[in-house]
């Protein structure tokens, strides 16, 4: 008995002191980022980056996927505040943005190139980012979503 309650104790320390950046995605269900992570992110899945949004960026190494190959992001910033969502393209292809919600745009970020898309919430509007290219290859980019006092 002594044995399975150490046991016990010594699973739940090690869960708590585990750092834990996204949750796991079933029935494609969004899958949560809470903080810094580095995720092999597959055509067609989308992650939630929670409220507040984090000044820490989110590096996602996508590899090689299909024709139009996308990962997409959901954003949702406090009432009455700024934010930035940055973009980094660290990979050898151009790769499309494309922000909808409050505010849309859509722009090409060429490869080793940046775009920094700034904008304010007067409600608690959800917006998604939508990171893709058309050529089925390696994308490799840093999301930094980050929000202030207005």
């Amino acid at each position: 008995m002594k044995k399975i309650i150490g046991l016990g104790l010594a699973a739940t320390l090690f869960l708590s002191l585990s750092p834990i950046t996204s949750a796991a995605s079933f029935d494609n269900e969004p899958e949560v980022v809470t903080g810094v992570g580095e995720l092999e992110a597959n055509p067609g899945d989308t992650h939630s980056i929670i409220t507040p949004f984090s000044s820490v960026p989110i590096q996602y190494t996508n590899f090689r996927g299909y024709d139009d190959y996308q990962t997409t992001f959901e954003l949702v910033p406090s009432n009455g505040e700024s934010f930035n969502i940055n973009v980094v393209n660290n990979g050898s292809t151009d790769i499309i943005l494309t922000l909808s919600g409050g505010l849309s745009t859509t722009q090409k970020i060429p490869a080793g190139e940046q775009r920094t898309i700034s904008g304010y919430s007067t409600r608690q509007t959800k917006y998604t980012v939508v990171v893709s290219n058309t050529y089925g290859a390696y994308m490799n980019f840093i999301i930094q979503a980050r929000q202030f006092d207005a």
